[in-house]
């Protein structure tokens, strides 16, 4: 695990960017932006407090209102756009955690329309996700001590509801989550310590870290990193030695397995005291923001605060810090909480937009809400093609690739290029061809330089005698309808020897059944169909080998699956069954949203369109001998407009013990 490290700002290193845009928003008296959203047409959504009201807005890409929603006395944290153009605003309502009501809210992408607002009793939310599956994930505290996750799907139905306890550690509370390829990642505090949580996609905890402090910590948000891992904001509070306890801002990197890989936290010898530690993600960097409290001397109290903005590299070193404090002076001191940013977004070509509140520039006016636009910084080159595109490699020996870069320089410096394969320089051009000829995985890096800057490129070439060179499907995370028979397929193997001697190996994950198993078939053919009967999460893995050679050469992939249906599960959960004449049959369909009062059942038998029964359960006796279709309905409100159907069909052999049997 990495120590933590404590950064001074550097001075003058490179110049602070210029405002490009702050706009000031007296909406209803003592305005405040707690989150902001960045939507696909180029407009921003944001959440606000202003007096006892919670709001959204919506401004277009110069900060211009385009309309502004009231949704009454709630305290709004966080908000995101739905697939649809939806919006859901997530919050609270009370005066503390422990006696508030956590709430959801979602309204058209107008403002106009409130869809529906769902209550989740004693709990403050402080994020929400939406999951490539289509559910959204919620995070924050139950009654103060509790950290908790919510996850419901688009008419704000639960779908799980879970707990997290610090244990002796005391309340746990959760700020922000971000969706990872096998489950979710959550972030907070449980006091005195930081703390990272992660679990799978059914709420169940896989693991959690815990970072102490002497004085205290917490992480306040989170972003992917790209190259792996994330990338947390977060508070550090150091004793003084006159006794005050103050804290600073952090940035803190972690890998997939929640270990710290940097820990900086930002201090300031003459101005300590940062709060808040919003994070978002630069292609070269981070940028984190909240406000500070400056001149904190001995015994002083507190009297006013500026918004803060760190610009830090990759690795967490400081570029350029921006407080505002001119800004603030100019239009007047304000108290301890009035002038801070709270949230904060990277759009392309490093533009940051940051929001929060300010004292108002107008006379009596308390506080105003806060949008900010900083022009873009270019700190070095900047790569726009690379040959080859991806980053990962696979290669025979004896293979040869060809890799290129171009990159251009926005400050007029000179560019050098150095390319490196195996700790050995092979080139300082533009390009670089290498021969493979070892077996293992080996990084190429080209390094381009431009000043005091550089960037770096790294492909990772796998070198091995056999290895999947494409499949079908081509991504590895899918989401499919229950039923739905999807082709799995090894389209492209790569060997050094025979081909012939290939064998091919399938295994399914059922998450229902809880196991692996094989899936049957020609161990000659590398491509399966297989149609998905229940709702849940699959793996499937294909694994290509030759048993002829010692050792086997083998290559794998593995498909994650998450099936989607109205119906979960179903009684009896074989499709085809046995009973004798006059036997009764029941037959069940277990819906994936149980409390959803829109969902709705019908049975047939046989095809005919007369319908057995409207309920969830059938009960039927067959007085003849035969063979009998079983048809099962369900049908689940998504809008106003549309439903979704789902289907289960049981084959009922019905024979007597006697048949076939001579007199």
């Amino acid at each position: 695990m990495a120590l933590a490290t404590w950064s001074l700002f550097s001075i003058g290193a490179i110049a602070q960017p210029e405002i490009d845009l702050l706009r000031h928003y007296n909406i209803s008296g003592n305005d405040y932006f707690t989150d902001l959203y960045f939507m696909e047409n180029g407009d921003f959504v944001l959440t606000a407090r202003s007096n006892n009201v919670g709001s959204v807005t919506r401004l277009d890409a110069e900060g211009r209102i385009g309309w502004h929603a009231p949704l009454g006395d709630i305290w709004l944290h966080s908000i995101i756009e739905a697939d649809d153009g939806d919006l859901l605003a997530a919050g609270s309502v009370g005066p503390s955690p422990r006696e508030s009501i956590a709430f959801v809210v979602r309204i058209s992408g107008d403002g106009e329309d409130e869809r529906w607002r769902a209550e989740f009793g004693p709990t403050a939310f402080s994020g929400i996700i939406e999951l490539k599956s289509g559910e959204f994930v919620l995070c924050g505290t139950n009654s103060g001590d509790a950290g908790r996750l919510v996850c419901i799907d688009g008419n704000g139905d639960r779908i799980w509801d879970r707990q997290y306890f610090a244990g002796e550690m005391g309340s746990l509370h959760l700020y922000a989550l971000r969706e990872t390829v096998d489950g979710i990642i959550a972030v907070g505090r449980g006091y005195p310590s930081g703390w990272i949580l992660k679990v799978d996609f059914d709420g169940e905890q896989t693991w959690a870290r815990v970072y102490a402090a002497p004085n205290g910590r917490s992480f306040h948000s989170i972003v992917s990193v790209p190259e792996g891992g994330f990338a947390l904001g977060g508070i550090y509070s150091q004793r003084w030695e006159w006794g005050g306890l103050w804290p600073y801002m952090t940035l803190t990197r972690v890998d997939d397995a929640g270990e710290i890989e940097i820990d900086r936290i930002y201090s300031e010898r003459d101005n300590p005291g940062h709060q808040n530690a919003g994070i978002a993600r630069l292609p070269d960097g981070f940028i984190i923001v909240g406000w500070q409290y400056p001149n904190l001397f001995r015994g002083e109290m507190l009297r006013r605060s500026y918004p803060l903005a760190i610009r830090t590299t990759l690795n967490g070193v400081v570029v350029w810090r921006k407080d505002f404090s001119q800004i603030v002076e100019a239009e007047g001191m304000g108290n301890v909480l009035s002038n801070r940013l709270g949230s904060v977004i990277a759009l392309p070509n490093n533009v940051i937009v940051a929001c929060g509140s300010m004292v108002s520039n107008e006379e009596e006016n308390g506080d105003d809400a806060i949008i900010v636009r900083l022009e873009p910084d270019i700190l070095g080159p900047v790569v726009f093609h690379k040959e080859p595109e991806d980053s990962l490699l696979k290669v025979l020996p004896g293979e040869t690739i060809d890799f290129l870069i171009r990159a251009r320089n926005q400050q007029g410096e000179e560019m050098s290029y150095q390319w490196t394969y195996r700790d050995t320089v092979r080139s300082q051009d533009t390009s670089c061809t290498i021969r493979f000829n070892e077996r293992g995985t080996f990084p190429v890096v080209c390094r381009v330089n431009a000043g005091e800057w550089s960037v770096e490129v790294v492909w990772t070439v796998e070198v091995a005698d056999l290895f999947i060179a494409s499949h079908t499907p081509d991504t590895l995370s899918l989401t499919v309808q229950r039923n739905s028979e999807i082709d799995f397929t090894l389209d492209s193997v790569a060997y050094i020897g025979d081909s012939e001697n290939l064998r091919y190996e399938w295994m399914i994950y059922d998450s229902a059944a809880v196991r692996w198993e094989e899936v049957a078939g020609d161990d000659r053919i590398g491509i399966r169909s297989y149609a998905f009967a229940r709702t849940g999460g699959y793996a499937l893995k294909a694994k290509v080998l030759d048993p002829n050679v010692d050792p086997v050469p083998a290559d794998s992939v593995q498909w994650a699956i998450q099936v989607r249906g109205v119906i979960r599960a179903f009684e009896p959960n074989l499709p085809e069954i046995s009973l004798e004449p006059r036997q009764e049959a029941t037959f069940e369909l277990i819906p994936f949203n149980a409390n959803n009062d829109s969902i709705q059942f019908w049975w047939t038998l046989d095809g005919e369109e007369d319908t057995l029964s409207i309920e969830s359960i059938l009960s039927i006796s067959f007085s003849d001998t035969g063979r009998y279709v079983v048809s099962g309905y369900a049908r689940e409100r998504v809008s106003e407009e549309e439903w979704e159907e789902d289907v289960q069909v049981w084959v009922v052999n019905v024979h007597s013990l006697s048949a076939g049997l001579d007199p």
